[in-house]
C-alpha cells in the first residue's frame, strides 16, 4: 500500500482493515469453559446460522406420530425426555455440517430430569424445535459431556 510519500507502509502501518494474516482458529475444547452452558463449535467457524437465537426464540416443540414413535422406537427415548435436555444445564450444541444439506440440523448433548445422558439431533420448523433423533450418547460423548459439566458446575 503507497503512502502519500510515495514509499509502501509496513504491515505494522497499516489500518487494522487492510492488514492481512492468518485467521486464529479456536478449538471447542479452549472454549468450552469460557462460554455460556449452551455454545456451538461452528459458530466459531463463521456460520451465520446461530443456534442461541434459534433457542430464544422457539416457542415449543414439533412432535407428530412420525417423529415421536420414530425416537421412542429406535432408542427407548420418550418424547419428554428430549424435550427435557433442552432445559437442563450443560447443553452443548453444534451446527451437523455432514447432514445439513437440505435443512439447516444441529447435534446436541444434554441431560433429563432423571439424569439421563443424551445424544440428540434437531432441526428448526419455524419457531418449534423438532426432535429427528434421540439415544443414550456413547463413551466419547459422555466423556465430553462430564468434563463441560465440571467446568460448569
Amino acid at each position: 500500500m503507497a503512502s502519500l510519500s510515495g514509499r509502501t507502509a509496513s504491515s505494522s502501518e497499516r489500518s487494522p482493515r487492510t492488514r492481512r494474516g492468518p485467521v486464529r482458529k479456536f478449538a471447542a475444547e479452549d472454549l468450552s469453559r469460557e462460554l455460556t452452558p449452551v455454545y456451538t463449535e461452528h459458530i466459531l467457524r463463521g456460520v451465520t446460522n446461530d443456534v442461541h437465537h434459534a433457542l430464544y426464540a422457539a416457542t415449543g416443540f414439533d412432535w407428530d406420530d412420525g417423529n415421536a414413535l420414530k425416537v421412542a422406537a429406535r432408542h427407548d427415548v420418550q418424547p419428554g425426555e428430549c424435550e427435557q435436555a433442552f432445559f437442563n444445564e450443560p447443553f452443548v450444541a453444534s451446527h451437523d455440517d455432514m447432514h445439513s444439506k437440505s435443512e439447516l440440523r444441529w447435534q446436541a448433548l444434554g441431560r433429563t430430569g432423571g439424569d439421563r445422558w443424551l445424544f440428540l439431533v434437531f432441526t428448526f420448523r419455524g419457531t418449534l424445535i423438532r426432535v429427528l433423533q434421540a439415544r443414550d450418547m456413547n463413551r466419547k460423548e459422555r466423556t465430553r459431556y462430564a468434563e463441560i459439566q465440571a467446568g460448569v458446575a
